[in-house]
Parts: structure tokens; C-alpha cells; sequence
């Protein structure tokens, strides 16, 4: 079992015996798993946040609803090996055709 010093200074939070005995271990695990872990931060906007928020499940961090939103979103590129494979030469140019045409027709950001 860890013991835990009496008083002990982590970087500008210092804690002192055992009414911030919990606190101090809670800022030493949080400091082990973003050591461990990693993490990035990212701006939203207020929409975003809310929108983002709103999703969010009981017990679940912001990191995995976005994985979650991520994954239900984007199937497997593997789910459409070969969808174009029974199409006809002609078949294929027009549809060639249509994606040029899109393209072009799209504004340039």
C-alpha cells in the first residue's frame, strides 16, 4: 500500500495531513494517468460543447463519446471493397462524370 507524507508541495498545490488526504491522492492519480495517458487539449465552441455534452452518457468521458461518434459514423473503407466491381465500363464513366462535375461545381474553401 502507498503511504502518503504528511505534507507534500506538487507544483503550486500544497497539501497538508489528513483532511487533504483524499484531495492528495486524487491530484497524484490525476498526475499519474495525464503522465501516462496523455492528453490534448482542444478549443470548441460553445455549440460544440453543448452539442458534445448533450451526447454524453453517464460515466463517460468527452474522449469516448467522441470515439464512439467516431466509430458509429464511419464505417470500415473494407465494407465497400469491390461495391463498384460489378459496374459496367459505361456504368463507371458516368458516375467518373458525376464526381467531376460535383467537384467542380464545389466552391473552393
Amino acid at each position: 500500500m502507498l503511504q502518503w507524507p504528511s505534507s507534500i508541495r506538487y507544483s503550486h498545490q500544497t497539501f497538508h495531513g489528513e483532511r487533504d488526504d483524499a484531495l492528495r491522492k486524487a491530484y497524484v492519480m490525476h498526475r499519474q494517468y495525464t503522465e501516462i495517458m496523455g492528453y490534448k487539449t482542444i478549443s470548441l465552441s460553445d455549440l460544440a460543447y453543448r452539442k458534445l455534452k448533450a451526447e454524453r452518457r453517464p460515466r463517460e468521458s468527452f474522449s469516448d463519446v467522441v470515439i464512439r461518434l467516431l466509430e458509429a459514423k464511419q464505417p470500415p473503407l473494407m465494407k465497400y471493397a469491390g461495391a463498384w466491381k460489378p459496374l459496367t465500363s459505361a456504368e463507371l464513366e458516368e458516375i467518373r462524370a458525376r464526381i467531376d462535375r460535383l467537384r467542380h461545381a464545389t466552391p473552393a474553401r
